[in-house]
């Protein structure tokens, strides 16, 4: 019985003292709980001491664990600030890449409704060009296109947004205008389909023929907000 209690005593100590010696540098503790999930813990640990980190060859790890759970937890504004700062102080860090990637997709997901400004998705735009110059064959370059072309879609939707503004008050120039441009910048874009609904709206006022625009309209691709601007204009009056 004696030889039992003091071989648990001792198992009980050495699994104290591992326990201790993992939790004993923060970084550590602070990975543990990232890859169980506890990304807030990660904050609680990391972010009054991320600069005891920087300087040391642990910086990029430290930034990075503390960057992903900000992004995690759908705290953009914060994560953009760890991202980009690994972007700008660790240029030979394995984690820049990915922090190029989600720095953009950071501003990306920071952005607004499309009646705000949409600053955030022009700074996305340079943070891809940026990478694609840098790491054309990254593994991440795909993933940045693909980004790319949300982003440049969202901002066609953006002047859609525009043009029915200036056709509700019944600007048509205005709004002519606009859709030239929207073409011109955006092409086969969700707002390039958009604005057929708008020319074909403004010859209706007009009085003009409209019926050839429909046949130009993917019916598919229209967001909710404009899909009462559709039926106006599919609506016999």
């Amino acid at each position: 019985m004696k030889k039992l209690f003091y071989l648990s005593i001792l198992l009980f100590t050495a699994c104290a003292t591992t326990t201790k010696g993992v939790n004993k540098d923060p970084l550590n503790l602070a990975i543990t709980y990232y890859n169980r999930g506890k990304y807030q813990k990660v904050v609680d640990v990391l972010k009054d001491r991320i600069s005891s980190y920087i300087y040391t060859a642990q910086g990029d790890k430290a930034e990075y664990y503390l960057a992903m759970s900000y992004f995690k937890l759908k705290d953009y504004e914060d994560a953009i600030l760890e991202f980009e700062f690994i972007v700008n102080n660790f240029p030979r860090s394995t984690y820049r890449e990915k922090a190029y990637y989600f720095l953009a997709l950071s501003y990306y997901k920071n952005s607004p409704i499309i009646e705000r400004d949409q600053k955030d998705l022009y700074t996305a735009l340079r943070v891809i060009n940026e990478f694609l110059s840098e790491y054309p064959n990254s593994m991440y370059a795909e993933k940045m296109k693909s980004l790319k072309e949300k982003i440049r879609d969202k901002l066609s939707i953006k002047m859609a947004d525009v043009i029915k503004t200036y056709y509700n008050l019944e600007k048509f120039i205005s709004a002519r205008l606009y859709i030239k441009l929207l073409r011109k910048a955006y092409p086969n874009s969700t707002g390039e389909n958009l604005s057929y609904i708008f020319e074909g709206l403004i010859l209706k006022e007009e009085g003009e023929e409209y019926s050839g625009i429909l046949s130009q309209i993917d019916t598919t691709r229209i967001p909710g907000k404009f899909k009462k601007y559709y039926k106006r204009l599919i609506t016999a009056e």
